[in-house]
C-alpha cells in the first residue's frame, strides 16, 4: 500500500462534506459518509490501477456521490481533491494547475 498524503484543499473539502452531512443529515451519517471516503482512498493506494485517468497524471474515482482525484507514483498516493459529482472538475483550481 503506498502512503497517503491529503492536500490542505482536499482536507478543507473533506471537512465540508463533513459539516454539510452533519447539518443536512446527522452526526452519525456524516462519520460513516467520511469514514466511507477514507476506505475508497485506502482501496486507491492500495490498488492504484482500478481508478480512471483525468488528465496527464491525475486520476480519479468514484465515492458515494463525491469523485477523488489523485496523483501517484510508487512512493506515495497523493489526494488533491475530492468533488461532489455534480460538480465540473474544470472548476476546481486545484486540477487546473
Amino acid at each position: 500500500m503506498l502512503p497517503i498524503k491529503i492536500t490542505q484543499h482536499a482536507a478543507k473539502q473533506l471537512k465540508h462534506i463533513y459539516e454539510y452531512s452533519i447539518k443536512n443529515w446527522s452526526q452519525e451519517k456524516a462519520k460513516e459518509y467520511i469514514s466511507n471516503l477514507h476506505k475508497t482512498i485506502s482501496l486507491l493506494a492500495q490498488s492504484p490501477s482500478i481508478a480512471m485517468q483525468y488528465e496527464k497524471d491525475i486520476c480519479y474515482f468514484p465515492s458515494q456521490s463525491h469523485i477523488i482525484y489523485f496523483i501517484q507514483d510508487n512512493k506515495k498516493m497523493i489526494v488533491l481533491t475530492v468533488l461532489h459529482k455534480s460538480c465540473l472538475p474544470s472548476n476546481d483550481p486545484i486540477l487546473q494547475k
